[in-house]
């Protein structure tokens, strides 16, 4: 079980990276 939350935990944080470089994007453009 813990590498299952490992794994969800994993891609929360890289759904928000993607989010903040969209965000930059669009800020900047």
């Amino acid at each position: 079980m813990p590498t299952s939350i490992a794994t969800m935990i994993a891609m929360h944080i890289g759904l928000f990276d993607l989010g903040g470089i969209f965000l930059g994007q669009l800020s900047v453009g």
